[in-house]
């Protein structure tokens, strides 16, 4: 079935296209009409300017012509002159004078004299370095003799600092050992007044445990008859309690019967309105469709498409029969009460397990790691909390995203569970 509003809009958009279009058109073809015109309007008049000339020459037609209008005319710029440029000026560097020794005796006299000089002075140099030499040796033997003796008088004071401690250390023993004697000897004394005084002690304890002995033994005999007397009445309470049970257990039976029942009933009423009501609405969905089809398809021979009839499986609890006792039936209840914990455990486990796939398949970051799969195992206190370890993963970075996601799933927490130890839970995952 077609929505109207989206074929109305639809012919609006396409009506809307089509008037652009003809403004467009329309624009275009004044334009041309205008630059047509200014061609015809000015094609008989044509400007020459003549080269090197300040003439201008118009050729005026004989159909149109406008004597009115100033004609502009157009001068030529002359060219520059060209630019003279100067040789520069050269530079003349007049030669070395020629210097000619005058007088070469005296040159060589000068020379003579400058050598004996200069050995002079090394001599004088050699002379003066020695000395520096002897100086500083006997500068240096100076401070070897005032080391000798400064290490001599350290030597000394140490060896007399060590007869002084070794006195003192010898006084300190001497010192020591008596007052050991003196705290032996007190010592001695304190713990013999203590043995003393355990032994009085000792005495009074042994006095008193005779006393509190015969107490006892009074008090035990006393409660014996009253723990006799005390079973007894638990005893009768007990039969009493047994009775009651009984009766309880029998009511409670008639009672859950009743309601087992009553429940069914109820059950039967829901699937009977179900099935009516689905029954209506594949009535109602088929009349729709075979109205659709004989408006919009009239014309077209089409083959009816055969349903497959669903057959659904009735959920309706048999009622069941019990052939034994009520104190047989607590009996078997008992026995197998670590079966059913048994079997709780595993459900309780087997939630776990959905609840954290659940979380994981919900995880927005898994396509960043699509093909990669990992195993993680978890153990869950009752508070919800639990701590994981990933035993196995394909991928370095899918690693570090499911502990991040983890951890945030660790703070919101998994739920509570009543068992007093944790829940061990191994889960397979792979990234979509």
């Amino acid at each position: 079935m077609f929505n109207g509003k989206k074929i109305i809009s639809g012919i609006a958009a396409v009506l809307i296209y089509f008037l652009l279009i003809y403004i467009v058109l329309l624009n275009y073809n004044r334009h041309e009409e205008k630059a047509k015109n200014y061609v015809e309007e000015n094609s008989n008049r044509v400007t020459v300017t003549l080269v090197n000339s300040n003439k201008t020459l118009i050729n005026k037609s004989s159909k149109k012509s406008n004597t009115k209008r100033a004609i502009p005319q157009q001068h030529l710029i002359p060219l520059k002159t060209p630019i003279k440029i100067k040789n520069p000026i050269k530079r003349v560097i007049p030669p070395k004078p020629n210097i000619k020794l005058r007088d070469r005796a005296k040159q060589e006299k000068e020379r003579v004299r400058q050598a004996h000089v200069r050995k002079a002075q090394i001599k004088k140099d050699k002379a003066v370095a020695k000395e520096r030499a002897r100086q500083a040796q006997i500068k240096k033997d100076k401070a070897v003799a005032k080391e000798r003796a400064r290490q001599a008088r350290i030597k000394k004071d140490k060896a007399v600092k060590e007869r002084v401690r070794q006195a003192q250390i010898k006084k300190d023993k001497a010192v020591a050992k008596e007052r050991a004697r003196q705290a032996w000897i007190k010592k001695d004394k304190a713990a013999k007044k203590r043995e003393a005084k355990k032994e009085q002690e000792r005495l009074a304890r042994i006095a008193k445990e005779k006393e509190a002995t015969k107490r006892a033994n009074q008090e035990r005999a006393r409660a014996t008859r009253i723990k006799k007397e005390r079973a007894d009445k638990k005893e009768r309470e007990r039969l009493a309690r047994i009775k009651e049970e009984r009766d309880a257990v029998k009511r409670a039976e008639r009672a859950r019967e009743r309601e087992r029942e009553a429940r069914l009933e109820r059950e039967r009423i829901a699937i009977k309105k179900e099935k009516e009501r689905q029954a209506r609405i594949r009535r109602e969905r088929e009349r729709r469709q075979a109205q659709r089809a004989n408006d919009l398809f009239s014309s077209v021979n089409t083959h009816q498409q055969r349903r497959v009839p669903v057959v659904q499986q009735s959920r309706q609890q048999q009622s069941r029969v019990h052939h034994s006792s009520v104190a047989d039936r607590i009996k078997n209840s008992y026995q197998s009460g670590r079966t059913s914990t048994r079997n709780r455990d595993s459900g309780v486990k087997n939630a776990y397990i959905a609840k954290v796939k659940r979380h994981l398949n919900n995880w927005s970051a898994q396509s960043n790691y699509k093909g990669n799969s990992a195993t993680i195992r978890l153990t869950i206190r009752n508070s919800g909390k639990f701590r994981y370890v990933i035993t196995r993963t394909s991928s370095g970075s899918l690693s570090a995203g499911l502990r991040e996601f983890l951890d945030q799933l660790n703070r919101m927490g998994l739920g509570r569970h009543d068992k007093s130890s944790a829940y061990v839970i191994t889960v397979h995952f792979k990234a979509n």
